[in-house]
Parts: structure tokens; C-alpha cells; sequence
């Protein structure tokens, strides 16, 4: 990541995720690339933290809207915060946080669950 000038970076089981200054996202490991590779789904959101479970993501970003991505916790059950259950490749927003007039100002990842930490808009 030679040039990149890094604001945040978490670290899952397997895997690793980064956020540059500018807000755009990069991952890594999980035998699926050695490499940082940028997310480009969430190039146009401005993320502003970052935090992985152990086959999961989930991000913030500047207007407090939570994206996750990755797969499903124990015996099936979601930590992604989507009403559908299952493995989610690319970045979706959690719609409950918007739907209830929230405003995500913090999330944590562990090995199978997320919390966020949300205030009224």
C-alpha cells in the first residue's frame, strides 16, 4: 500500500480491511488475495471506520449509514444486520438504522455478531 496514506485499519481471524484518508476502503487475505484490493462498491460513500469479524465486515460511512458484507455467523444465523439471511459478497446498507431515523456513529465486529452504536439523525 506504498502512497497510501492510511486513517484505520481492523483485522478479522483471516482476513484485513484498511480505510485510506480519502474514505475508500481496501481488503485483504482470507486465501482470497495476499494484496490490499480496494473495494470499489463503496468508493462513492466516504467510509469512516471499519471493522471485521471472522468472515465478516462492516463499515460506516460519513453520513452514519452501516454497510456489511461477508458471510453468515453459527448455524446460519445473520450478523450482516439484513433481513435475508446468507453470505453477502459485495457492501449492503443496513436499513433498519435509517428506517428507525438512527444514525450509526460506531460498530464493532466480533467472531460471529456486530454492534453498533447509533443516534438520532
Amino acid at each position: 500500500m506504498e502512497g497510501i496514506e492510511i486513517a484505520q485499519i481492523s483485522a478479522g481471524a483471516k482476513h484485513a480491511a484498511a480505510i485510506d484518508v480519502e474514505g475508500r476502503v481496501y481488503t485483504w487475505g482470507d486465501k482470497v488475495h495476499a494484496e490490499p484490493e480496494p473495494m470499489v462498491a463503496l468508493d462513492d460513500v466516504g467510509v469512516t471506520q471499519i471493522a471485521c469479524g471472522l468472515k465478516f465486515n462492516a463499515a460506516i460511512d460519513a453520513q452514519g449509514e452501516l454497510y456489511t458484507w461477508g458471510s453468515t455467523g453459527w448455524l446460519g444465523q445473520s450478523a450482516l444486520g439484513h433481513a435475508e439471511k446468507g453470505a453477502k459478497r459485495d457492501p449492503s446498507r443496513v436499513a433498519a438504522f435509517e428506517e428507525a431515523g438512527l444514525s450509526v456513529t460506531h460498530v464493532a465486529a466480533g467472531s460471529s455478531h456486530c454492534a453498533a452504536v447509533a443516534v438520532p439523525r
